[in-house]
């Protein structure tokens, strides 16, 4: 009953801390990350090298003894009321953390219960929320302190502003100028939380740094004032280096070996592929604001991040942090909306170009800045005048083919997701040459149903999805983590057993494929594999009729009586080549009654899907028809239509979204979304 009650109150209290705990801590709050405090501290220590400095500072690294078993129960419900918690809910907080017992083993038997009095119980979901509200009074306290100059914290350059501590839990670091009068304010107001907190300051584990240009002579005196000894050069800070020298390696191979260990206790050679994913989560995170507005000062103050220059002086950090960017920049567009934050020659926004515009600029141009300025004030939509007049026609078919969402703000697009938001999960996948699928390999849905289906052996369906999907462990692929694996072909080829080799070029491969033309992309195997199946599941005389069950198409579903039904969908081959989209309109007796088809331009099936719907949503309102229903064959399409959960591109849903409004304005009355089989009902009032 206890871990029930502690932890409805823990999911109270969790989404109320990021209100008023401090930025300086990161440990136990959403949205906050263990990357945020080492970023800084790096940033600051790397300050501290520099002689030029206007302060000289320092640093203490506290060390804290026994943190959650000294907490004083008396000064947690304090904090909490002053923070304004209620007295009941303060209360309910008392009965969790002040009625449990402990009972000591002594020889393996348990001795007599007894009741502690001061402390948090670890591993319980309350006690690490309860205890950064303790640790919020400190952070303060230091805070309150540089308000009133009885300490000042320190600057990583003249434009940022203080730091005088940074916590993750019972992980502390202070920052303070290195001054004789601010160390005894500093070491008076420890002594005041401690004695307020039943926290204990371990001075002996503790440890102190400094900046260049503080004198042997100087630290030395501060050193006795705290009772604190330097701290080590090997020392560590949240699992990493506090201090980086040249020799990297040598510096980062305990981590290393900790990780390979790790690795080797999950047996990685013999995990199932859903315990690998587990692998792959383990050391995710995400970026957080606080760090970015220390970096911003110094680095990309009066530029955009990606712009950013990495001058010889950088920090360790800002330069494996500039090469993830450079990474991040390559993969994402920005989604115009208003115009004002993107710059026509320097910004990728324009897709499918490998480069940007400034190749197009010259001195008749050099006043548009913005993308707004290619913008009809008026309309809000492209002005093909200005656009033609500057960049060549394929260009400008790429351009204003671009939909500009109305009334927001441009926003910056990842690439590789659905949803165009960033995801370290993604960019680990591109880093290590896997890139997601998004366009379920050129194939409609009908086509993985149709394989999944299949009576044959699950081992065979599992290959056939496995090569699709680019996961098959060949020679090529093990070679690079096994070393007594050689990439060559095992059958004798004398080149490299990659899966393009074994399923195109290799000559046994050949000589399967020696009937259909060589398939050469994953696109083009996949028509073949359906192509196949097709054959495999037709042909009586040469294959066996009970292998494949037959798949009965949809059968076309007559519309209600005085009602029409239009009929959309769109096919894709290749984003090289035109796509196309053809709209069928019928009456309730099933007559043809209206057409029309034509080629679109898009990079993906769902593309080619979104425009064809957003074609017919546009000829049903130029035509003002109504009661009439409209059916496809892309349930996720249809799914977005309905506001039902829907994974559909980011780019895809500006054109949903439009063809929505054009149904929604096809006159008042009854109309139905239909995917085939299954009867999704729109009505619009």
């Amino acid at each position: 009953m206890y871990k029930i009650i502690a932890k409805i109150l823990a999911n109270r209290i969790k989404p109320l801390l990021n209100n008023f705990i401090s930025p300086f801590q990161a440990a136990f709050l959403s949205k906050r990350q263990i990357s945020d405090n080492i970023i800084i501290s790096q940033e600051i220590i790397h300050s501290f090298k520099k002689k030029k400095v206007k302060h000289a500072g320092m640093g203490i690294k506290i060390d804290m003894s026994k943190a959650f078993d000294r907490v004083d129960w008396d000064f947690l419900l304090s904090s909490m009321r002053a923070f304004g918690f209620d007295s009941r809910f303060c209360k309910l907080i008392f009965q969790c953390i002040s009625t449990s017992s402990i009972v000591v083993l002594v020889n393996g038997s348990p001795w007599d219960f007894f009741k502690p009095t001061r402390g948090l119980r670890q591993g319980y979901p309350l006690s690490p929320y309860l205890f950064i509200i303790c640790m919020e009074i400190f952070s303060r306290m230091l805070l309150s302190s540089e308000e009133e100059k009885t300490i000042h914290g320190v600057q990583i350059t003249s434009k940022n502003s203080h730091i005088s501590h940074l916590f993750f839990a019972d992980d502390c670091l202070l920052f303070i100028r290195a001054d004789l009068k601010k160390c005894s304010n500093i070491l008076a107001l420890i002594d005041n939380f401690s004695k307020a907190s039943g926290q204990l300051i371990n001075f002996g584990n503790s440890g102190v740094f400094f900046s260049k240009n503080v004198q042997p002579k100087h630290q030395r005196m501060i050193c006795r004032l705290l009772k604190i000894k330097k701290i080590d050069p090997k020392d560590t800070y949240l699992g990493t280096p506090l201090f980086i020298s040249r020799d990297k390696i040598q510096l980062f191979e305990k981590i290393v070996e900790n990780i390979e260990q790790k690795i080797q206790g999950w047996i990685g050679k013999t995990l199932a592929q859903a315990s690998k994913l587990v692998l792959n989560k383990a050391f995710l995170a995400k970026p957080k604001v606080l760090w970015v507005s220390q970096l911003n000062p110094r680095y990309f103050r009066k530029t955009s991040v990606f712009k950013a220059k990495v001058p010889t002086s950088s920090s360790w950090i800002w330069k494996c942090i500039s090469k993830g960017l450079h990474l991040v920049e390559q993969n994402s567009i920005w989604e115009i909306g208003d115009g004002a934050s993107v710059n026509i020659w320097d910004d990728k926004w324009v897709p499918q170009l490998e480069r940007n515009l400034s190749s197009y600029k010259i001195d008749t141009n050099s006043n548009l800045t913005l993308v707004k300025d290619l913008l009809d004030p008026l309309t809000l939509k492209w002005n093909h005048t200005i656009i033609v007049g500057i960049f060549p026609d394929n260009i400008v078919r790429k351009i204003c083919n671009i939909g500009i969402v109305i009334g927001k703000p441009d926003k910056l697009r990842w690439l590789i997701t659905n949803s165009g938001i960033f995801s370290v999960k993604s960019m680990y996948n591109k880093l290590n040459g896997r890139t997601e699928n998004l366009h379920n390999l050129g194939q409609p849905d009908y086509f993985w149903s149709h394989l999944w289906k299949l009576n044959v052996s699950q081992r065979i369906k599992n290959f056939g999805w496995k090569f699709l999907k680019d996961a098959i462990s060949t020679n090529s692929k093990l070679a690079r983590f096994m070393p007594n694996i050689h990439p060559s072909c095992p059958f004798g080829c004398k080149e490299n057993e990659t899966l393009e080799h074994l399923l195109f070029f290799c000559p046994f491969a050949l000589a399967v494929w020696e009937i259909a033309l060589s398939p050469r992309t994953s696109t083009q195997l996949g028509i073949e594999i359906n192509r196949y199946l097709e054959f495999w599941r037709n042909d009586r005389g040469v294959l066996r009729r009970d292998i494949v069950k037959p798949v009965e198409p949809p059968k076309w579903i007559f519309p209600k009586k005085s009602q029409f039904k239009l009929n959309i969908d769109a096919t894709w081959i290749s984003s090289s080549l035109p796509a196309g989209f053809s709209i069928i309109l019928r009456n309730d007796t099933g007559d043809f009654k209206q057409g029309r088809a034509g080629p679109i331009s898009a990079t993906s099936p769902e593309e080619a899907e979104a425009l064809g719907l957003w074609h017919g949503a546009r000829w049903a309102l130029d035509n003002e028809w109504a009661n009439f229903s409209v059916e496809g064959d892309c349930q996720k399409m249809f799914d977005y239509l309905n506001g039902k959960s829907s994974q559909i591109e980011w780019k895809n849903q500006l054109l949903m979204d439009e063809a929505k409004i054009c149904f929604d304005k096809c006159k008042k009355k009854w109309v139905f979304l239909i995917f085939l089989d299954w009867q999704i009902r729109w009505l619009t009032l």
